[in-house]
């Protein structure tokens, strides 16, 4: 006869049993957020570029506008590329082939909502500056 005693167990608080639930919410919804941030990305990459085509001549120096545009065009392509649907082969009767496939997806729309969302604050950081130097110089 085994000598390990019996563990017993609790029920959860009320308090554990909410941060329970609401762990497993945002674990399921973690994809839907990535892609709506996403989105935003895409909304904001594609309105500051083509204000930059629209008031581009505004702005004297070609240097600057091209890196911009670059940064932008990126960051927009980078984040599309980030929502396109992701092919991964499961069977739905194993449920860690279903984890290991949402980790691979959650793991592409993150690296790509970072690489976009950081060429994004570089290219308003690079603006910045210039207008800076621009108003500094006059």
């Amino acid at each position: 006869m085994p000598k390990d005693k019996i563990q017993e167990g609790q029920p959860l608080t009320d308090d554990e049993l909410f941060y329970y639930h609401w762990g497993q919410d945002t674990k399921r919804e973690s994809i839907n957020n990535c892609n709506d941030f996403l989105k935003q990305v895409i909304s904001i990459s594609s309105a500051m570029l083509a204000l930059g085509l629209f008031f581009g001549d505004n702005i004297q120096d070609r240097i600057f506008k091209i890196i911009v545009a670059v940064l932008l065009l990126t960051s927009l392509l980078v984040a599309f590329i980030g929502i396109i649907p992701t092919k991964v082969e499961l069977h739905l009767n194993i449920p860690n082939q279903i984890k290991q496939a949402k980790d691979i997806i959650l793991k592409k729309k993150i690296r790509s909502l970072k690489i976009s969302g950081g060429l994004l604050i570089s290219a308003f950081t690079i603006m910045i500056i210039f207008l800076i130097y621009s108003e500094l110089s006059k």
